[in-house]
């Protein structure tokens, strides 16, 4: 068997489906790095890419490249060995340098280039260089580089035109083929390496924008400048090796080999002075780069993580999905990820804790009754940080599997939302366990619980994971019944120990001094920082207090620092000497000489007999204190919150506000683009209305201005079945407000469900009402950009026509600038979308941007209409990559037998409306002008959507659930003013 051939060590990095090890071959005594891929968390699209990686590595030999050596399977893990790779990326390695010069950034750059001209005279374009793909083969070694990722490597003999790569790198005439049909080859790697010799000389991008759309323009434009200081000592070689291989047309672009023989290439004189500038920002982009370059490599589109989108019920086609030379038939996945979670849980409404875009409900497993807790984060309420750290914890949790450690058991991506089912540890937070111990609390019990934390931490250790938060609120016990069987949970700050972690992170009572050292100076911590919060936990356990201490957080750090402490009497009279020993060796100031976890094992005060079972009375008096003061701290956050909303809600003694002397407001009840949601009434009538809240002090002047402006476009609307603005404030000291009509009522497609039958007739008069509905907003100069079924609502029961419009998108008229579209765009529902709002290149005249909008409603109203008469969405796919393909194609299927007894001029409707051309689609008076809409006589047979509506509703009802993430931490994101790194 090979498996025995080979010894596995520690995890040199993450890969979405499985991790990489350094492992010993036996019979060579060689190390290698080994891929353990895990086939059962692979896409089929994933097992394709995988497999041509592999058929192109194959073939390839070279020292620069990642030479496989080895595949082999067993059941359904895949094992692959490549060369040693155990260095890192080499941006981490460069910014974790003191300097790096010219020079260095040249022979970097010229290694890349023969490699690249290897690959490109074999016949392959790699079609995905990046940072990430270039890897340093051993820590002590800055130069020996070794080229990985070649999943999408190509044949350069073919014709290739799909997008794909990561989207900083990625050559404009890959770009191009969102829009036409423009084949592409070898020439755009060498693109690539243009903006990768960029950022190492300079540390910016040269292509930038404000959201992905903004790059891709700035790409497509292809112009950039050599502009800032930085620059002015940068060789004109390197300048004009730079603007060679990012020249805009590819036919003018010199081949890999050709620049070999660049002056810049074969100078003898390139500058070998610190480019310490370029690499001060080389840091500050690090961090984002990495990962974007992680979660947005596959598409041309944002997508965070390969959200699950709605499969149709409707029997699907297999589509083609081209991966090089390779034509494989694709079927999309059969639920959501939405469906999948309602199906095996059933979710309290009970919430077990929130945080800032958090909540945690019960869930019940359905299939076997275990209890498990379901952590739901909104997307909208989240920074660019908080998703990198909830993307590298569930990476964490993925990898590792202990008794002590806290078990991701699903894990499940949304357009906008994460789902986590984690265990539910019963027993309650450990300090509130020990104060409410009735036969007290002794040291050997303390030593149980210490022995289970190192035992869960070694693991950990032993999986190249850094916990970086543990503290007192990271310990659950896991049954009412044991006061000892432990699960660290609170995985927000985990990672892999790559030997280069600086951030600074934690709870500052329990943070290490090597952490705290990274405010003067860039000083690598590990593994040891866990040691030694263990250290300051298991001295709080006994004592009932802290090691360290101070009257404000600067002191408490000079405590920490300085690492001294003592053993106080009376506190530690009682206490044995190994215990003292035991929490001195974690202690340690210098993590060199600090224990590990391992060795702490080992130690004899786990191992003596003579451990006291006597209650320490005095350690559990002060641990009451300490969590009196917890909750203290969290009743305050609570107050806080309570005083700003109070502040809000009614006119304060001090001010005479105009909206607050008009209008009460009540509970918030959504998010509304930048906005909050509130419901609302007048203070003399009582009249209720809606109220959206704008916290200027947390927007830029620039989004400040678009709202002004599109309430100004908003007020031009009046029309029954659109939602009205009744007021507008922009004066207040505190904020914006936008006063709505209060609109209530059913969601299209709930009221349609709910239905016993419902005809093709019923659908036509409701289309009907909706045309008129946008053409009146059409005629004002008003695009809705955000029609689906969740902002159209049936205000009246008795009523299946009268629909209002509302929760605009972004309404814009003609004459208006592009404003932030593609911000709002995180929160409109894709399915909706029109190809053109996806796939979007904004074209810059002068200072405005020009674009003409109606069509996106056209397309909207075509997709509703499909899914009103069969129940399922026209357009589809597996992930959202797949789908927004599929409505760029725009190609719509009237499968039978769902549209059988449906009339043509309703089909006819359809595509009028669905054309992917928004320069071709039928206008609002095209479509009130067809036969569909005039026709005398149009069927009144029932239709059997029913059924399929509530399977599409499925990803809906989790929104529900969902709404209430909003509700409970709304106020986190606009009035917490106090945030704290270790919450």
């Amino acid at each position: 068997m090979m498996m025995d051939e080979y010894i596995i060590g520690r995890v040199l990095y993450e890969e979405p489906h499985g991790a990489v090890h350094k492992v010993l071959h036996r019979p060579q005594g060689r190390f290698f790095s080994m891929r353990v891929l895990d086939k059962e968390r692979m896409s089929f699209e994933d097992e394709i890419e995988m497999q041509n990686e592999l058929e192109v590595l194959k073939v390839l030999h070279h020292p620069h490249l990642l030479n496989v050596h080895a595949i082999f399977a067993e059941g359904s893990q895949i094992y692959i060995v490549c060369d040693l790779v155990e260095g890192g990326d080499v941006f981490d390695r460069l910014v974790a340098k003191e300097s790096y010069t010219e020079r260095e950034a040249r022979d970097l750059i010229k290694t890349l280039l023969e490699t690249i001209a290897y690959c490109h005279d074999q016949g392959v374009v790699h079609r995905n260089l990046k940072p990430e793909s270039i890897k340093l083969t051993s820590v002590h070694d800055n130069t020996n580089i070794k080229l990985t990722d070649f999943s999408f490597a190509a044949s350069v003999h073919e014709e290739h035109t799909s997008i794909c790569g990561a989207p900083d790198y990625v050559a404009p005439e890959i770009l191009a083929n969102s829009y036409s049909h423009s084949p592409y080859g070898a020439p755009v790697d060498v693109w690539a390496i243009g903006v990768i010799t960029f950022v190492l000389l300079s540390g910016f991008l040269p292509f930038y924008g404000d959201d992905q759309d903004a790059i891709f323009a700035s790409i497509t434009r292809g112009q950039f400048e050599f502009d800032g200081s930085d620059w002015a000592s940068i060789s004109a070689q390197a300048k004009d090796c730079i603007t060679q291989m990012l020249i805009h047309d590819p036919k003018q672009r010199p081949t890999a080999r050709e620049l070999l023989s660049h002056p810049w290439m074969t100078s003898t004189q390139v500058a070998s002075k610190p480019l310490r500038g370029a690499q001060e920002e080389l840091r500050r982009l690090n961090l984002q780069r990495k990962f974007r370059a992680a979660v947005l490599t596959v598409s041309a589109t944002v997508a965070l993580q390969r959200a699950f989108c709605a499969a149709p019920v409707a029997p699907v086609r297999p589509t083609l999905r081209r991966q090089g030379s390779v034509a494989v038939p694709y079927v999309a996945e059969p639920e959501s990820a939405s469906a999948a979670l309602l199906k095996n849980y059933a979710i309290s409404t009970n919430v077990l804790s929130e945080g800032k875009a958090l909540v945690v409900r019960e869930a019940v497993e359905v299939a076997t009754g275990h209890r498990y807790a379901v952590k739901f984060y909104e997307k909208d309420l989240m920074t660019f940080e908080d998703e990198i750290d909830l993307n590298r914890q569930v990476s964490v949790l993925q990898s590792i599997a202990h008794p002590n450690v806290e078990c991701l058991h699903h894990y499940y991506a949304e357009s906008d939302h994460y789902c986590l089912v984690t265990d539910l540890p019963a027993g309650g937070d450990l300090f509130e366990r020990i104060v409410a111990k009735d036969n007290g609390y002794s040291e050997r019990d303390a030593r149980a619980l210490v022995r289970e934390l190192l035992h869960g931490v070694a693991h950990l250790h032993a999986q190249g994971v850094v916990h970086r938060n543990i503290k007192p609120e990271s310990i659950f016990l896991r049954s009412q019944d044991d006061d000892i069987a432990m699960v660290l949970t609170n995985f927000g700050f985990a990672t892999q120990d790559d030997g280069r972690l600086t951030y600074i992170c934690g709870s500052l009572d329990y943070t290490a001094p090597e952490v705290l050292a990274n405010r003067r100076r860039a000083t690598p911590y590990g593994p040891p920082v866990d040691v030694w919060s263990i250290g300051v936990l298991t001295y709080v356990l006994l004592s009932g207090y802290l090691p360290f201490y101070g009257n404000d957080p600067p002191s408490l750090e000079a405590s920490i620092t300085r690492g001294t402490f003592v053993f106080d009497s009376p506190y530690w009279d009682g206490v044995t000497d190994d215990a003292k020993r035991i929490i001195s060796a974690m202690l340690v100031a210098d993590p060199a000489h600090r224990a590990t976890a391992a060795q702490l094992l080992e130690h004899p005060w786990f191992h003596a007999n003579h451990v006291a079972a006597t209650p320490l009375t005095a350690a559990k008096d002060e641990l009451r204190r300490v969590l009196l003061k917890r909750k203290f701290r969290c009743v305050v956050r609570t107050v806080k919150a309570a005083m700003t909303l109070a502040r809000l809600a009614k006119s304060s003694s001090t001010t005479s506000a105009s909206f607050h002397a008009k209008y009460v407001l009540y509970e918030r009840i959504g998010q509304d683009g930048v906005g909050v949601l509130h419901r609302a009434s007048t203070i003399e009538a009582s009249s209720p209305v809606h109220v959206v809240y704008y916290d200027t002090r947390r927007l830029s002047a620039e989004v400040v201005a678009g709202v002004t402006r599109e309430v100004q476009v908003l007020r031009r609307l009046d029309h029954p079945h659109t939602i009205k603005v009744l007021d507008y404030y922009d004066a207040e000291p505190d904020g914006l407000y936008l006063v709505l009509t209060a609109v209530t009522g059913d969601q299209l497609f709930d009221r349609i469900v709910d239905k016993d039958c419902y005809s093709e007739a019923e659908a036509r008069a409701l289309v009907k009402v909706l045309l008129d509905a946008v053409l009146h907003c059409h005629a004002a100069g008003v695009v809705h950009s955000n029609l689906k079924p969740e902002t159209i609502v049936l205000t009246k029961p008795d009523d299946d026509t009268w629909l209002v419009l509302t929760r605009f998108g972004r309404p814009h008229g003609r004459a208006l600038e592009y404003v932030l579209l593609r911000t709002y765009q995180r929160w409109t529902n894709r399915r909706y979308v029109a190809p053109e709002s996806l796939f979007r290149v904004v074209q810059s005249v002068g200072d405005a941007k020009s674009f003409e909008e109606a069509p996106v409603d056209i397309w909207s109203i075509g997709v509703i209409t499909y899914v009103l008469l069969c129940g399922y969405l026209p357009f589809h796919g597996a992930n959202q990559f797949h789908l927004f393909k599929a409505i760029k194609r725009g190609k719509v299927l009237f499968d039978a037998p769902y549209w059988s007894t449906i009339s043509t001029n309703a089909t006819s409707f359809i595509s009028a409306a669905l054309v992917v051309d928004p320069a071709k689609r039928a206008t609002i008076g095209d479509l009130l002008a067809h036969p569909w809409m005039r026709a005398s006589q149009v069927p009144t047979t029932s239709l059997d959507v029913g059924s399929e509506l509530r399977r599409l509703q499925a990803r809906r009802k989790l929104k529900g659930v969902m709404s209430a993430v909003k509700a409970s931490v709304g106020l986190g994101r606009l009035f917490d003013s106090t945030p704290v790194a270790s919450a």
